[in-house]
């Protein structure tokens, strides 16, 4: 008999629903882990790490320039008892204005692009489609790098949210979150 410990949060204007463990007799069957570091403007520590859908406890808030940059890192660990199949996906949008999961991440005067190892995967994010596939119990995988630009004309502009998903493919109502929020221009 399966049980589960339901968890919820409001991201801005984005609903995310889903809950953060599903376990049964034999252990936890789907928890995955989110976990997100700020490397650029300035560099913060890593949080997030048995932290379940808490955007609170899992967000970097970053102010850029026009011109600038904001770097960010998301790891991702299956903390269930069995090995999982971690789905990636990532959404972005101004506070006060419109979600956009377009494949472009262009919104206003803001690109944002994911990068992992090297490669330009914001496609994938953005269609959900970033997949670890057999990730091992306690196994620590991926090292995604969201790349928040502001361009050099702009001005006025609102805060960006950028919020990270990941999904259980043992279970997809199970997902964990990872949130950069921007404070705007500096």
């Amino acid at each position: 008999m399966m049980r589960r410990l339901a968890a919820a949060g409001i991201l801005g204007a984005f609903a995310v629903g889903g809950t953060a463990l599903t376990a049964d007799a034999g252990g936890v069957t789907a928890r995955p882990d989110a976990r997100l570091a700020l490397l650029e403007p300035e560099q913060r520590e890593e949080i997030g790490n048995n932290v379940y859908h808490d955007r609170g406890e899992q967000s970097h808030l970053f102010g850029i320039n026009p011109g600038d940059r904001a770097v960010g890192r998301v790891r991702f660990q299956n903390d269930a008892d069995v090995p999982d199949t971690l789905r990636v996906g990532g959404i972005a949008f101004l506070r006060g204005g419109p979600i956009s999961p377009a494949a472009a991440q262009v919104i206003d005067d803001y690109k944002v692009k994911y990068r992992l190892h090297g490669k330009n995967v914001t496609r994938k994010v953005a269609a959900n489609k970033l997949r670890f596939h057999d990730v091992a119990p306690g196994q620590l995988v991926g090292a995604l790098r969201v790349v928040i630009g502001l361009d050099d004309a702009a001005e006025d502009v609102l805060p960006l949210s950028v919020v990270v998903h990941v999904t259980s493919a043992n279970d997809r109502s199970v997902q964990d979150v990872a949130v950069f929020d921007g404070a705007g221009a500096k």
